[in-house]
């Protein structure tokens, strides 16, 4: 099964120690790749008796996304996670949708704190926060809304841009979406990896495997969740794990034309 991280669980000194103290079996706990978790943000919600401060967690924001990873794990891993989160007493298991950054959705485990014993804030743990940007650093991980959430501040929106290429473009006829919301300001020109199909009055991308790229327009939102709000009106997305949507949200990679990745 697969497992989302985003917290000490990254560290593999961590893990491993814990493992070796608790006569779990490390290798359990395998690297697939860097990954999102759309719809929620990092918070310090819980003191842990064990580690001395605030632990990690994640709580819900609309058009926010967590950078962790994915791992496979095995049934043992699975009981030895559970007892290192103190599922379910403390944080509980969910299986959620996270994202990677090549347009792939994957249902994953992954562990949030009880409502009902989540705070506001509590100052990081001694070293907790350090651990967590180790385990980031080691496997290319984004560390910026770590470090705030570690000092109490809102973290800015981690993907805070969107890639049209049909009726939502300059001079078409949905372009008005893209305003309904917070400011936007066009990027540029850029390409994803991508194959369009005909629709009739629209065109749709979908993945490809032969190497084609689609061409369109980079616009950074000033506030992900007004803009994505209104784009997901227009587009028929109903969120992860609901049914009927026509469109999915992704992440991808966009290639500028002016030079780099976004």
């Amino acid at each position: 099964m697969l497992y989302f991280g985003y917290c000490s669980n990254l560290c593999e000194r961590d893990w491993g120690e814990w493992c070796e103290r608790n006569k779990a079996n490390k290798s359990g706990l395998r690297f697939v790749r860097c990954a999102w978790l759309p719809e929620h943000e990092l918070a310090f919600t819980y003191s842990s008796a064990s580690r001395g401060g605030g632990v990690l967690d994640v709580i819900e924001r609309f058009g926010q996304a967590v950078p962790g990873a994915i791992f496979e794990i095995d049934e043992a891993c699975r009981r030895a996670l559970d007892k290192k989160e103190g599922a379910p007493f403390i944080y509980e298991p969910a299986e959620l949708t996270v994202l990677d950054d090549e347009g792939g959705a994957h249902t994953a485990l992954t562990y949030r704190v009880k409502e009902d014993l989540r705070v506001a804030h509590v100052e990081p743990a001694l070293g907790y926060a350090e651990i967590v940007s180790e385990g980031c650093e080691a496997l290319g991980v984004k560390g910026s809304m770590l470090a705030a959430a570690a000092s109490e501040r809102t973290p800015a929106w981690e993907v805070p841009s969107v890639f049209v290429y049909g009726s939502l473009r300059t001079g078409e006829h949905n372009h008005g979406w893209l305003k309904r919301g917070a400011d936007v300001k066009l990027k540029g020109v850029g390409s994803t990896p991508g194959l369009l199909h005909d629709c009739g009055s629209w065109p749709a991308m979908m993945p490809s495997s032969g190497g084609e790229r689609v061409t369109g327009e980079l616009w950074r939102c000033e506030d992900a969740a007004s803009t994505l709000k209104a784009l997901d009106q227009l587009e028929g997305f109903s969120g992860w794990g609901a049914d009927g949507s026509l469109f999915y949200r992704r992440l991808q990679r966009a290639r500028m034309s002016c030079g780099g990745e976004v």
